[in-house]
């Protein structure tokens, strides 16, 4: 009887542990990593991952690219990137432009790069604005623009991305261009707001 008891007891323990852990956040994972719980933090952030959480599936991406709590793998890093990415994570929209643009786990595209870059600009992010401007600036795989690559820069400094802001100061861009340039590549920066397409 005393046996029955104790193994009752164990499984009810075991049944509790299983939903806590069931029951644990995004949030609890996070707080796990910060603690140092790399393990806990991984097991949280794997089980929302899989079921679809685009900030798990970004935090993952995070844990693999830095190699916090398990080994270090860009090619997992990236897809989980792209997971979140095509659901909506500006974060992970940037992250995943790298794969395509150092061909990591993934074929070189830099067709791909830009359309992920595109997207997180159009939703406010400052680094990727300031990527974009350089990717026209130098004619990466694209016409040189340096219109586009000066708004885009615009742009990027306007959204607090300080990397954008020596674009427009320190760098060359302006001294390349004429004052009917920069004129041109500031109105299209005033007319544009987050959420607008950019223009191709």
């Amino acid at each position: 009887m005393k046996r029955s008891i104790q193994a009752a007891s164990m499984v009810a323990g075991l049944l509790l542990m299983a939903v806590t852990a069931f029951a644990q956040s995004v949030e609890d994972g996070a707080a796990a990593y910060r603690a140092g719980d790399m393990q806990t933090a991984f097991e949280i952030f794997t089980k929302h991952a899989s079921e679809g959480d685009s900030i798990a599936q970004h935090n993952l991406g995070y844990m693999y690219e830095n190699g916090g709590g398990v080994r270090k793998s860009l090619r997992h890093a990236y897809d989980w990137y792209e997971k979140a990415a095509e659901q909506g994570h500006v974060h992970s929209m940037y992250k995943a432009s790298y794969a395509y643009a150092i061909g990591e786990g993934r074929e070189r595209d830099l067709d791909i790069q830009r359309e992920w870059l595109y997207r997180a600009a159009e939703r406010g992010h400052g680094a990727a604005f300031n990527n974009l401007s350089v990717i026209y600036s130098d004619g990466r795989g694209v016409p040189k623009d340096l219109v586009k690559a000066y708004m885009l820069a615009r742009l990027g400094a306007d959204m607090g991305d300080g990397i954008a802001g020596l674009q427009l100061e320190s760098y060359n861009l302006p001294s390349l261009m004429t004052p009917r340039q920069i004129a041109e590549a500031n109105r299209r920066a005033d007319a544009w707001r987050v959420g607008m397409p950019l223009p191709r």
